[in-house]
């Protein structure tokens, strides 16, 4: 289940994903969210919802390889936004969505951070608008 909430300080919305996993034993997305926030965090991308560009902001605690992909909600990749080896710091990339022809939808935005710790991920939904 996907939500959108409005954000006052932004203007846009902030948007939430429950997801249910499958399997033995108990652990909970709050704890992969803190070992995930550990090496990084992903910001929500701004405008959202947004008509042609936006920017995803992302700050790494360590210097680290990058991944962002973009997926539609059937679980299709519409694109890779990002491939390459970071420092640590506050980044931003800038997307231009046009070239990707998407309809007005909700999309994900998936980080996939690699370091000597291990692997994390991380996602946000965007909402693009015609």
């Amino acid at each position: 289940m996907a939500s959108l909430t409005a954000n006052e300080s932004t203007g846009g919305y902030d948007a939430y994903m429950e997801v249910t996993v499958q399997g033995s034993g108990t652990t909970g997305l709050g704890h992969l969210e803190k070992e995930a926030a550990k090496y990084f965090t992903l910001g929500q991308n701004f405008p959202n919802p947004y008509y042609n560009n936006t920017a995803i902001p992302f700050t790494l605690y360590q210097a680290s390889d990058v991944l962002i992909e973009l997926w539609d909600l059937s679980g299709k990749k519409i694109a890779t936004l990002l491939n390459e080896y970071r420092g640590a710091g506050e980044h931003k990339i800038d997307v231009n969505l046009n070239s990707y022809h998407l309809a007005t939808s909700d999309y994900a935005y998936q980080m996939q951070v690699s370091n000597a710790n291990g692997v994390y991920k991380h996602y946000k939904l965007m909402t693009a608008v015609r």
